[in-house]
């Protein structure tokens, strides 16, 4: 498995960077 240092998006389009929420 790869790190989690990718970004992810959520449902809502909220961008995640390390599962923090980026607003």
């Amino acid at each position: 498995m790869e790190n989690r240092k990718a970004l992810f998006f959520d449902i809502d389009g909220t961008l995640f960077s390390d599962g923090q929420e980026c607003a």
